[in-house]
């Protein structure tokens, strides 16, 4: 369970995430741009959802009793079929149940932060999701009826990740004091979160090397026994030969 836990928590917060967007495109909550940009968003976490699913699949080791309920996490991946996404509440069911071992918050913590950069890269990319939405919807509504370039949930959602990725092409870009601030939140939030994604590399290959290197002493020190008994077998033969 520890060791596939802070991906099952990855897919249950975007799972929530999806069915919220839903929620509120379904039922007419939000304006029609906003609802737009959800849109685009739950197609993003469609591709998500279904990769998720060939990968449980592929690598479970009882395939038979994973598609007895998991049949209901590939139908509720399948884009513009709105009512099939409500599955998604059998996978977040799933998932507090393999989860409901943990008794308390700091059991939780020691389990997601046992490995730092990988509890970090969860705790940033949820939050880089959560502000890529909320900054492509705060920023396409800043900037309507200023005469600005970014007119459509397309160009928000556009604006807010090459934002985000610090790669600033330039094509579209806000005009508003209010949207320029929204700008640096994502600008810094983006430099913090590919940061940890690169420590987090960087420590996948630190650990590479020191099994590596670990393996290498416990061979040198089978090595070593073998050639201190093979030493012992030879002075015991000259001991006899003397006598």
């Amino acid at each position: 369970m520890q060791k596939n836990v802070v991906w099952d928590l990855f897919i249950g917060v975007l799972s929530l995430l999806s069915l919220l967007t839903l929620s509120l495109s379904s039922f007419k909550l939000v304006g029609t741009d906003t609802q737009e940009i959800l849109r685009i968003v739950d197609l993003s976490l469609c591709a998500v959802f279904l990769l998720d699913f060939f990968i449980r699949v592929a690598f479970t080791s009882d395939r038979k009793a994973y598609l007895k309920w998991g049949w209901i996490d590939l139908i509720s991946s399948i884009p513009n079929i709105s009512f099939l996404r409500y599955g998604r509440i059998f996978r977040i069911l799933r998932i507090l149940k393999a989860l409901r071992g943990i008794k308390n918050f700091k059991q939780f913590a020691s389990i997601i932060f046992k490995n730092k950069a990988q509890g970090t890269l969860f705790v940033l990319s949820i939050t880089s999701i959560v502000t890529l939405i909320g900054g492509s919807i705060a920023v396409l509504d800043l900037e309507k009826g200023v005469n600005a370039n970014i007119t459509t949930p397309a160009d928000a959602i556009w604006w807010a990740f090459v934002t985000m990725t610090t790669v600033g092409y330039g094509d579209f870009y806000p005009i508003t004091q209010l949207g320029r601030v929204v700008a640096c939140m994502l600008m810094g939030l983006g430099i913090g979160m590919f940061g940890a994604f690169t420590g987090y590399i960087s420590a996948i290959f630190e650990i590479d090397s020191q099994d590596a290197e670990l393996q290498r002493d416990n061979e040198i020190l089978e090595q070593l026994k073998e050639l201190k008994s093979e030493l012992s077998e030879l002075k015991n033969t000259l001991k006899n030969s003397d006598k």
